[in-house]
């Protein structure tokens, strides 16, 4: 009887969890989300009930800046620029990747013999691998980049995006220091500048 007594009491105890826990999901997911001001970003009244909310793609945020986030139009624009050269060269642009990425297996056996293996990290920052793959990263960069760049200012934002590109570089060449496969991108550095608009804002 004492054993059974147990068994109910767990039982209950179990019941009453999963009545809570399904009341604050059922609660926060029939929330709508709020912006930074506080307001709802959409008119929970025009969302048709039962239908999944799917993801989407942020094209701006409501924090202003108070100036002219110029280092952070520079790093889109010459990221731009890059890729555009990258384009034009055709069949030729991996015989280009293949020189300025970083790939950990060449990086860790020629960095002393060739130093110029030393920038590599900085100039893989500024390739990209295709159109979605640019895209992707300059939208975030341009949304997000001109608050921190307005919290931090120019120079110690320029610091911190370089910071965060050559530290996600080297993370992968200590995860995985055989590969041969070029390592490239803006998505490290940009990471990072995401990174710190959460903690920041």
């Amino acid at each position: 009887q004492i054993a059974t007594t147990r068994v109910g009491r767990s039982q209950s105890a179990t019941q009453i969890a999963i009545v809570l826990f399904s009341g604050i999901t059922t609660h926060y997911n029939s929330r709508s989300p709020l912006s930074n001001c506080g307001r709802p970003l959409y008119n929970e009244n025009r969302i048709l009930r039962g239908k999944e909310r799917l993801p989407i793609i942020p094209i701006r945020d409501t924090i202003p800046s108070s100036r002219t986030p110029v280092v952070n139009y520079a790093l889109i624009a010459l990221n731009v620029a890059v890729f555009l050269y990258q384009v034009s060269l055709g069949d030729a642009v991996n015989d280009f990747l293949y020189a300025y990425a970083v790939i950990p297996y060449r990086f860790l056996h020629l960095y002393l013999s060739h130093p110029v293996e030393l920038v590599t990290p900085v100039f893989a920052m500024f390739l990209h691998g295709g159109w979605l793959h640019i895209i992707g990263n300059m939208l975030y960069l341009y949304i997000f980049g001109d608050n921190v760049e307005d919290t931090l200012g120019h120079g110690r934002f320029i610091a911190f995006y370089l910071l965060c590109g050559v530290t996600s570089f080297l993370a992968q060449i200590f995860l995985i220091p055989n590969s041969m496969i070029p390592n490239l991108g803006a998505s490290g550095a940009i990471a990072g500048v995401l990174g710190a608009y959460i903690l920041l804002f």
